[in-house]
């Protein structure tokens, strides 16, 4: 989906205005990530906060995927991490 571009490419202001017409934040691509695990995949921490503040599920987990926090630790964003873990991820 355009949100999963603009998190996977640390596009915030896309971000925003994508949220603001009311973008799936809930949404899943062909791997089964939403955009929440594209931006922790890439470091984008604006875009996590931002998807996070909208009401993205900070533990989503589909089939054959890993949750947010994992994806942040084994891309080593740990600046992404530290803001999962700041919010609330287990």
């Amino acid at each position: 989906t355009p949100l999963h571009f603009a998190a996977k490419y640390d596009l915030d202001d896309a971000v925003k205005e994508l949220l603001s017409r009311g973008a799936d934040i809930s949404a899943v691509d062909e791997q089964g990530w939403t955009p929440l695990h594209e931006a922790c995949a890439m470091g984008s921490r604006a875009c996590v906060t931002l998807l996070l503040t909208a009401g993205s599920d900070i533990e989503a987990q589909v089939p054959n995927t890993d949750r947010p926090l994992h994806i942040a630790l084994i891309n080593e964003r740990e600046n992404v991490a530290l803001a999962l873990l700041e919010a609330g991820a287990d």
